[in-house]
Protein backbone atom coordinates (compact mmCIF):
# COMPACT_ATOMS: atom_id res chain seq x y z
CA UNK A 1 0.00 0.00 0.00
CA UNK A 2 1.38 3.25 -0.81
CA UNK A 3 1.39 6.04 1.67
CA UNK A 4 1.69 9.62 0.35
CA UNK A 5 4.55 11.92 1.44
CA UNK A 6 3.81 13.56 4.40
CA UNK A 7 3.52 18.01 4.35
CA UNK A 8 6.66 17.83 5.74
CA UNK A 9 8.82 15.73 3.72
CA UNK A 10 11.32 17.22 1.84
CA UNK A 11 13.42 16.22 -0.96
CA UNK A 12 16.55 16.37 1.34
CA UNK A 13 14.96 13.65 3.42
CA UNK A 14 14.87 11.19 0.60
CA UNK A 15 18.29 9.60 0.72
CA UNK A 16 18.60 9.18 -3.07
CA UNK A 17 17.39 12.88 -4.01
CA UNK A 18 20.03 13.53 -1.28
CA UNK A 19 22.85 11.60 -3.25
CA UNK A 20 21.71 12.71 -6.33
CA UNK A 21 22.30 15.93 -5.41
CA UNK A 22 25.97 15.90 -3.69
CA UNK A 23 27.16 14.39 -7.19
CA UNK A 24 26.01 17.59 -8.85
CA UNK A 25 27.33 20.02 -6.46
CA UNK A 26 30.67 17.67 -6.34
CA UNK A 27 30.97 18.08 -10.12
CA UNK A 28 30.86 21.84 -10.18
CA UNK A 29 33.75 22.77 -8.50
CA UNK A 30 35.74 20.54 -10.69
CA UNK A 31 34.32 21.88 -14.37
CA UNK A 32 34.44 25.69 -12.94
CA UNK A 33 38.30 25.92 -13.33
CA UNK A 34 38.61 24.42 -16.63
CA UNK A 35 36.29 26.71 -18.06
CA UNK A 36 38.04 29.28 -16.95
CA UNK A 37 41.18 28.68 -18.05
CA UNK A 38 39.62 28.54 -21.73
CA UNK A 39 37.87 31.51 -21.56
CA UNK A 40 40.49 33.49 -20.45
CA UNK A 41 40.46 35.99 -23.37
CA UNK A 42 44.40 37.57 -22.58
CA UNK A 43 46.11 34.42 -22.72
CA UNK A 44 47.08 32.93 -25.73
CA UNK A 45 46.65 29.10 -25.76
CA UNK A 46 49.71 28.74 -27.87
CA UNK A 47 51.70 30.69 -26.10
CA UNK A 48 50.96 28.81 -23.22
CA UNK A 49 51.73 25.92 -24.82
CA UNK A 50 55.23 27.01 -26.37
CA UNK A 51 56.32 27.85 -23.33
CA UNK A 52 55.02 24.67 -21.43
CA UNK A 53 56.88 22.67 -24.58
CA UNK A 54 60.08 24.57 -23.91
CA UNK A 55 59.70 23.64 -20.33
CA UNK A 56 59.90 20.40 -20.91
CA UNK A 57 62.61 20.36 -24.04
CA UNK A 58 65.05 22.15 -21.05
CA UNK A 59 64.65 19.53 -18.41
CA UNK A 60 65.05 16.53 -20.80
CA UNK A 61 68.32 18.40 -22.39
CA UNK A 62 69.14 18.23 -18.77
CA UNK A 63 68.50 15.00 -18.19
CA UNK A 64 70.21 13.57 -21.20
CA UNK A 65 73.52 15.42 -20.14
CA UNK A 66 73.30 14.04 -16.63
CA UNK A 67 73.12 10.37 -18.20
CA UNK A 68 76.01 10.72 -21.10
CA UNK A 69 78.18 12.37 -17.98
CA UNK A 70 77.39 9.12 -15.79
CA UNK A 71 77.72 6.57 -18.87
CA UNK A 72 80.85 8.49 -19.64
CA UNK A 73 82.43 7.63 -15.80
Amino acid sequence: MDVPPSPNHFPADDPSSSDESNMESEEDPKEDPEQEFEEDPQKDPEEDLKKTLRKILRKNKKKIKKSQKRLNR
